[in-house]
């Protein structure tokens, strides 16, 4: 990351994207929607390689190209997946099931910051359900599609191998055997498997069109969320200036471009303590959990009854409002997940680095388990910054509970 060349290109792609925001929602919406396009036909590109590619095929190309970079050729690494146990061999089945939740979550969980621009889509109530709900099932649905076209082509015990090989190359393994490649995604196989230097580059291609949708994602967030905090005027009302050329949060934009280039910096000089760090924990901990929990008790709190009735939402089944019912669902699933994320030291939340003792900077035991330490701080910070403002905006004769008593105009 710290590298001059990796480090100006995603700083470009930073700006970019500020710039790209600035200049409207339209326009965002149809870069996402080239990404995504260039992004899916990548896959069905990748998909097709795999289906015309039958086992026997794939081993004789495997061979010819670990001879070349001095690998493990398929049978070894084959033979490698014999000596691979699941990472907790004691956990039951169903308990390896449930552990891998987390993975899907990451993956599938982000379709949500749709909702950042619910009041600027036209029929939102029909849009954003449809594509919150269609991204989740066409994610899923290639998610699965490719592990079958994958493993049916390379088999699983290779792609296990792989793995057990990696972790040898690194220091964990447990035999001789060793990867020697660049990658184990599936898109460098489904290249080797092709040779043909067009199907490689719309492979590159669709993989940097994914890629690029994630900062504009993030960008999205900060800016739309600031701009409703300073209507709310819970921060300074310079934060909600919107441009009259562009109709954009430009102010919260600049402010967001300045902080994450600050903090790309600082990455690209300390990105090793960042394996000590998992968002995904964080924003189940907070965003998800409290929305479940309020979208439970909603219907039965009187000062939210009319908010309720008002919404559109207020269906019953068997007596039982459906908000409460998708909310019960919501957190039960989430607990599962955040019961996982503290437990398994790979997905970040309490990992082995915690202690810093590999960092160039060394702060000392005082940090370990960072993510927790960084996710109490995020949300203790956030709740200061509420009531602080509360306090100072009642001190001016400004009462800002009142935002919160009847839903925002559409």
């Amino acid at each position: 990351p710290d590298n001059p060349i990796t480090f100006s290109l995603t700083a470009s792609v930073v700006i970019l994207t500020a710039v790209m925001l600035t200049m409207g929602s339209r326009i965002y919406l149809k870069v996402q929607a080239v990404c995504a396009i260039v992004g899916l036909v990548m896959l069905i590109v990748v998909v097709g390689v795999f289906l015309t590619t039958s086992n026997q095929e794939f081993q004789q190309v495997w061979d010819s190209y670990a001879a070349q970079q001095s690998a493990a050729n398929y049978s070894e690494t084959v033979a490698d997946a014999e000596n691979v146990l699941p990472w907790y061999y004691d956990w039951s089945p169903t308990k390896q099931t449930l552990g891998i939740l987390p993975i899907g979550f990451w993956v599938l969980a982000y379709p949500y910051f749709s909702a950042f621009l619910g009041g600027e889509l036209k029929r939102p109530k029909s849009t954003a359900p449809i594509g919150n709900m269609g991204a989740v099932v066409v994610g899923a649905g290639f998610i699965i599609g490719l592990w079958l076209v994958a493993s049916r082509t390379m088999s699983q015990d290779f792609i296990v191998g792989t793995y057990g090989q990696i972790f040898n190359y690194t220091g964990w393994g447990f035999g001789g055997n060793e990867y020697l490649m660049p990658s184990q995604w599936f898109d460098f196989h489904a290249g080797i498997i092709s040779g043909n230097p067009i199907v490689i580059f719309l492979i590159g291609l669709g993989m940097i069109g994914w890629l690029l949708m994630f900062p504009a994602l993030a960008f999205l967030g900060q800016s739309r969320s600031v701009l409703a905090w300073s209507m709310d005027r819970v921060v300074p009302a310079w934060f909600g200036k919107v441009s009259e050329r562009w109709h954009t949060p430009v102010n919260a934009i600049i402010f967001f471009l300045i902080v994450n280039l600050i903090y790309l910096a600082i990455y690209a000089k300390t990105f090793r303590y960042q394996s000590s760090f998992t968002a995904v924990a964080g924003q189940l901990v907070t965003t998800f959990l409290l929305v479940g929990l309020s979208a439970i008790v909603l219907p039965y709190r009187k000062k939210m009854r009319r908010i309720y009735l008002e919404s559109g939402i207020d269906k019953e089944l068997l007596g039982i409002p459906i908000i409460t019912i998708c909310g019960i669902v919501w957190v039960a699933f989430l607990l599962v997940n955040i019961y996982f994320f503290f437990l398994d030291p790979n997905l970040g939340a309490v990992d082995f680095w915690s202690e810093f003792e590999w960092s160039r900077i060394r702060i000392g035991d005082v940090l370990y388990g960072l993510s927790i330490w960084l996710t109490i701080g995020f949300f203790v910070s956030g709740f200061l910054l509420w009531w602080a403002a509360r306090w100072h905006r009642r001190r001016n004769g400004v009462n800002i509970d009142r935002a919160y008593e009847e839903l925002p105009p559409e």
